[in-house]
């Protein structure tokens, strides 16, 4: 394969390890792929210094030292490589995105050299937040790797990923001030102090950590999509000064009043199953009130009458204006509780004339069993 494409400088691998000695003759490639080929041994790439990507990507057992020699490298995966030691990846000054997903064991304080980062994945690599001296910056290396203050100096950074780890501190990443996009999802964090001043973010999911304390979001004006789902929010009044958003998702949470979020009024998608509400007619009023194309919720809350009732007044709207396309409403029990309601609806007749209200079958479910008449006053 490999002589067949000596002049191409763009060369993919595939089950091509024999082969790997060639390589060497191949120092015009400026973009190699040997993913999941087996690779042990990568010596011989040391040769091809004009290579500015390359993946590696699922050749675990890896020693990356030789990668040291390509410093005009500008791309690098190495995900799921079962890597430990990268120090010789500190010479690669001219990286600007670095890939070591998937590997469970690998130091990350050698990263704090690679200062032209731009994006940084580093999901699942069971990082710790431990706030190490500088006099003995190994002694917990045996322990976990550590997210430590060595992330100060990536100062270009603008996507960052360390979902998926042990992390219960992000003081560090305070300092990451360019950041576009940030995920710190599934972790043990509790405080979101440090984001204030990442007023750059405009993508951020923190899903999956205990935070009950959102008020940092505050600062972060700039945020267009949010994921909260899973960290034990009640309180989403904060939410309302993120003007940006179009994005948001809630599910799984402990809230109870959605009022706050009738100002975001350039939502588009909105997820808010399994929470608290309490307030069923707030929550069919959100479903016109902003542009959504998408919106979800569930909830184990019954809707009286005159609930309802307050929502069909209310949402009288022409056709034309109709602006929901999908409304998914997961409100699973609600077709097993509408033989307990039929003695409030024969208190009141509801006028559906007119409107033309999107609902998905199991909302219907409600208004077939009303007859249509004059509204209740």
């Amino acid at each position: 394969m490999i002589d067949r494409r000596i002049n191409d400088p763009e060369i993919k691998g595939e089950h091509i390890v024999e082969q790997s000695k060639t390589l060497k003759y191949h120092n015009n490639l400026v973009k190699l792929t040997l993913d999941g080929n087996g690779i042990t041994n990568i010596d011989v790439l040391s040769t091809l210094e004009n290579l500015e990507e390359l993946d590696l990507s699922r050749n675990r057992g890896l020693n990356v030292s030789p990668i040291q020699h390509l410093t005009k490298l500008t791309k690098l995966t190495l995900e799921s490589c079962a890597l430990r030691d990268i120090q010789g990846l500190s010479h690669l000054t001219n990286l600007i995105y670095l890939n070591l997903n998937g590997n469970v064991e690998v130091i990350i304080v050698p990263l704090g050299q690679l200062t032209q980062l731009v994006s940084l994945y580093l999901l699942g690599c069971s990082l710790i937040s431990q706030q190490i001296s500088s006099q003995n910056p190994t002694q917990q290396f045996e322990i976990k790797t550590i997210i430590d203050y060595s992330f100060c100096s990536l100062v270009n950074l603008k996507f960052l990923d360390v979902s998926f780890n042990i992390i219960e501190t992000i003081t560090p990443l305070q300092y990451l001030v360019n950041l576009i996009s940030l995920d710190i999802s599934y972790n043990r964090i509790k405080d979101l102090t440090a984001l204030r001043k990442l007023t750059n973010l405009e993508v951020l999911n923190m899903s999956q950590n205990s935070l009950a304390d959102i008020t940092p979001l505050q600062y972060l004006i700039k945020l267009t999509k949010l994921d909260s789902s899973s960290c034990q929010i009640y309180d989403v009044s904060v939410l309302r000064l993120l003007n940006n958003l179009q994005y948001l998702e809630l599910n799984e949470n402990l809230i109870h009043d959605i009022v706050p979020l009738f100002q975001l009024k350039n939502l588009t998608e909105l997820y808010l199953n399994s929470n608290r509400i309490t307030n069923f007619a707030s929550l069919l009023l959100l479903e016109h009130h902003s542009n959504f194309y998408k919106f979800e919720f569930s909830d184990q809350y019954e809707p009286t009458i005159n609930e309802l009732k307050i929502y069909l007044k209310i949402q009288r709207i022409d056709s034309s204006t109709v602006l929901l396309q999908d409304i998914s409403h997961q409100r699973k029990q609600i077709n097993a509780r509408v033989n307990p309601m039929k003695e409030q609806i024969s208190q009141c007749l509801l006028n559906l004339n007119n409107n033309h209200l999107q609902f998905s079958r199991n909302v219907v479910s409600i208004f077939k069993q009303l007859e249509a008449g004059e509204s209740c006053q």
